[in-house]
């Protein structure tokens, strides 16, 4: 699974498809709370922050963005071939190099108030909390402080998007499932 997600992670920065890019953060931060798997996470935290970057004309015309994208490229097309083959430690290592190369750049180019690795943490959490993981739970996976979570959702319509049961509702339900 983690391979398909690569290739497509390398396609659309290939591509330049920050609307992709977006959306696979964002299922990806979903897929990471519900398989429980940290990998996916860090997936999602990389394409959020590459869209990121493919945003700002200030760092694409930077001479160190030729080389700091055809080194992303190649270094996906590595972290695929090593899924393939099953190596996964290995592929989760060159995925926390790249984290490390994005924090790099956007510490050296970006005029972001935070960096895009936290924005994206922060992003990610925010996509657990709307399917389902409690405030503490997607702050602690996401290594997010759950103030500034619960700050950031607050400010957001994502508690208005998701209508829940009420208890009542819920024990009819399981009632009649159960009863």
């Amino acid at each position: 699974m983690r391979e398909s997600h690569v290739r497509k992670l390398r396609k659309d920065f290939s591509d330049r498809n920050i609307v992709s890019l977006r959306d696979s953060a964002a299922d990806l931060a979903r897929d990471s709370l519900l398989f429980d798997d940290s990998a996916l996470l860090d997936l999602s935290l990389l394409s959020y922050s590459l869209s990121k970057f493919l945003e700002k004309p200030y760092i694409l015309e930077n001479k160190a963005w030729k080389k700091f994208s055809e080194d992303v490229l190649g270094d996906l097309e590595k972290c695929a071939a090593l899924l393939s083959k099953g190596k996964e430690d290995d592929a989760d290592k060159l995925v926390h190099h790249l984290i490390k190369s994005v924090e790099a750049l956007s510490a050296s180019l970006g005029r972001f108030v935070s960096s895009t690795i936290d924005k994206a943490r922060l992003k990610a959490a925010a996509q657990m909390y709307a399917h389902g993981a409690s405030l503490g739970t997607a702050a602690e996976r996401c290594g997010v402080d759950k103030r500034i979570l619960g700050g950031y959702v607050g400010s957001t319509h994502i508690p208005d998007k998701y209508e829940t049961l009420s208890v009542k509702e819920r024990l009819e339900n399981a009632k009649k499932i159960f009863g």
